[in-house]
């Protein structure tokens, strides 16, 4: 009989032992798939660079390949980073295929140092090129930030 429950005990601990490297190794497999996935950016002729300001503005995000999936339970706040809006603000004034810049405000998600620093890059990004700017809000009333940043359009669209 004590052979019995030292074989029982063994196995539960095997059992559980498999169980616990498996969804290790599961998770280390799907993170290697994502992450190896990188989405290559094609730019057709006559494009325009789109920025899209509804994420939180922060100073560098986080390269995170989950941060676009939607898991019950665990609400990430998704992010843009200054640094990636501005060096895409400095390819497209060399491009030629990208033809200006169309920005997206309704609420700016950031202080208003990262405000005036978008502004400043999209000043610059005008004064190199002559590539229009282009602003589309749903209500600049809401957010004195969102129209601070649409002052240095060429067109406002509300």
């Amino acid at each position: 009989m004590k052979g019995f429950f030292k074989y029982v005990l063994a196995t539960i601990v095997g059992i559980i032992a498999v169980t616990i490297i498996g969804f290790f190794l599961f998770f280390m497999v799907i993170g290697a798939i994502v992450s190896s996935a990188d989405k290559q950016v094609t730019v057709q002729n006559n494009s325009m660079l789109v920025l899209n300001l509804d994420r939180q503005i922060v100073d560098r995000a986080p390269n995170d390949p989950f941060e676009d999936l939607d898991i019950p339970g665990f609400n990430q706040v998704k992010t843009i980073g200054l640094d990636d809006i501005t060096k895409s603000l400095e390819k497209a004034v060399g491009d030629d295929r990208i033809k200006g810049v169309y920005l997206r405000l309704s609420v700016v998600n950031g202080g208003m140092a990262v405000v005036e620093e978008v502004r400043n890059a999209l000043i610059a990004f005008k004064d190199s090129c002559d590539k229009p700017i282009y602003v589309y809000g749903d209500n600049f009333m809401l957010d004195q930030k969102a129209y601070y940043l649409a002052t240095v359009a060429d067109k406002i669209v509300v």
